[in-house]
């Protein structure tokens, strides 16, 4: 059988507890608002893009989602009164996302939460730490998006 008990010196078991931790904090610090934190990065992105047409196939290659997962979230946030869809005065079969007065309100402190977020999360670190972690972050990032993993084979 294998172990599987918390090991402090692998990577995955770390990076797995990171992500529930970060989870559990982002969803408490967004949820007054009604919102996740992948509903809110839209958001973000289209109040950082407000003077330009951004479409739904643009935001789903800025953060490299699949058009169902894009749908959802629009949908959820058009609900909510947040984003609106609008078709393309040159191309009707395309529709342009921009936030309503709804969302406005409430922009300067999502965004707020999100700096508290990242201070929260940096506030042992040094400058030169920070950005050796991130360096870090960075690789493991690039490894698990272009290295398939090979669940079923051996131990090399």
């Amino acid at each position: 059988m294998v172990n599987v008990e918390w090991d402090e010196e692998n990577i995955f078991d770390t990076i797995k507890r990171i992500v529930v931790t970060v989870d559990q904090n982002v969803y408490f610090a967004f949820a007054a608002y009604g919102l996740t934190f992948s509903q809110y990065k839209i958001i973000e992105y289209l109040y950082i893009n407000r003077t330009k047409k951004i479409s739904q196939i643009d935001i789903e290659k800025y953060y490299s989602l699949r058009n169902p997962t894009v749908t959802r979230l629009l949908q959820a946030l058009e609900k909510k009164g947040f984003v609106e869809r609008i078709p393309d005065s040159q191309d009707q079969r395309k529709k342009n996302v921009s936030l309503t007065g709804n969302a406005l309100p409430m922009i300067d402190e999502l965004l707020k939460i999100r700096k508290n977020l990242d201070g929260w999360l940096e506030k042992d670190l040094s400058e030169e730490e920070r950005r050796q972690l991130l360096s870090s972050l960075k690789k493991v990032l690039h490894v698990a998006v272009h290295n398939r993993l090979h669940i079923n084979s051996q131990n090399d």
